[in-house]
């Protein structure tokens, strides 16, 4: 299961690279029209700020990726 990579915590430059490598992967969908690399990581940033994603890290596939906070609960055993 992923575990929730604190971004706040994540040096500015990392962020913004990290951001650049998961936004550019095959099957990211931005909606009907193409965004630049930098405004997808832009859009990124804003729903970490806001709440609405989160970073993720998964150890079986040492990847980090973004999730909608939404998705993510879901994933948590019920408490």
């Amino acid at each position: 299961m992923p575990i929730i990579l604190p971004w706040q915590q994540v040096e500015q430059d990392t962020l913004m690279r990290l951001l650049a490598e998961v936004v550019s992967r095959d099957g990211t969908d931005y909606g009907g029209h193409e965004l630049s690399q930098m405004d997808k990581c832009q859009q990124a940033l804003a729903n970490l700020k806001q709440g609405r994603a989160v970073l993720c890290w998964d150890d079986d596939t040492e990847t980090a990726s973004l999730m909608s906070q939404e998705a993510f609960d879901k994933l948590s055993p019920a408490s």
